[in-house]
């Protein structure tokens, strides 16, 4: 049961920061949409742990919800 609602919590708070990503660009204003221009430097180990990190949320979110009942049915 600890388990579920831990799995519950980390969903529920990363869908509260999805909206609140969301809202934040629709109240931006239109003089910050713009986009900076493309900077092709050299990749360093910050952006390998960035883009690592952000592998590996995408990985539980998706494997999140089919991989509980099985946690649920083991604990």
């Amino acid at each position: 049961m600890r388990l579920t609602g831990f799995f519950v919590l980390v969903a529920g708070g990363s869908w509260a920061y999805l909206f609140y990503q969301a809202w934040q660009m629709s109240h931006l204003p239109m003089s910050q949409m713009r986009m900076p221009p493309m900077a092709f430097d050299a990749w360093s180990a910050g952006d390998l742990a960035w883009i690592f990190g952000m592998w590996a949320v995408m990985m539980v979110a998706m494997m999140l919800p089919s991989a509980l009942p099985m946690f649920a049915a083991f604990t």
